[in-house]
């Protein structure tokens, strides 16, 4: 999918196809919500706030969350693409359904609604949101130690039990 083909006609079923495969937006969504509710009502309850948060509070963390969890997908289509491309090539970026080029964009467009979001409902929030981006960043460069960590898939702590 070289220079724009990504807004050629049937884009859209190609990003339906990729969403499927790769982040099924509602069996997601039904998990991430029950995440989000259980999250702040606990944290209600922690702060002393007898009553359940409501939708002010819920939707836009819920989008965050959302988009949040879509960028690590997308994070994870940067980092594990050479071994996809040999090991997995029926996956969507390996046979060209979408590249990774459209996926940068995804992100950076997650990252702005986000930003977005947080900056309109909780301010306070943005250093923090920054903060897991930059630690996700790392995440998709596996801490520039990628042989190391391949070399050791596996714990080393000791082995005892």
């Amino acid at each position: 999918m070289a220079g724009g083909r990504e807004t050629a006609p049937g884009s859209a079923a190609r990003w339906r196809s990729y969403f499927s495969e790769r982040f099924p937006p509602l069996r997601h969504g039904v998990l991430i919500a029950a995440f989000v509710i259980g999250a702040l009502a606990f944290s209600a309850r922690l702060h002393g706030h007898p009553d359940f948060p409501g939708l002010r509070s819920l939707l836009p963390a819920f989008a965050v969350i959302f988009l949040l969890l879509l960028q690590l997908r997308i994070l994870d289509e940067f980092k594990d693409r050479e071994d996809d491309a040999r090991w997995r090539p029926y996956r969507p970026v390996p046979r060209g359904l979408v590249t990774l080029h459209a996926l940068g964009r995804l992100w950076a467009g997650a990252a702005a609604a986000q930003l977005a979001l947080v900056l309109l409902f909780e301010p306070r929030l943005a250093l923090p949101l920054v903060a897991i981006w930059l630690y996700a960043g790392l995440m998709g460069v596996e801490f520039f130690v990628r042989d190391w960590l391949k070399a050791r898939p596996w714990p080393t702590w000791p082995r005892t039990w």
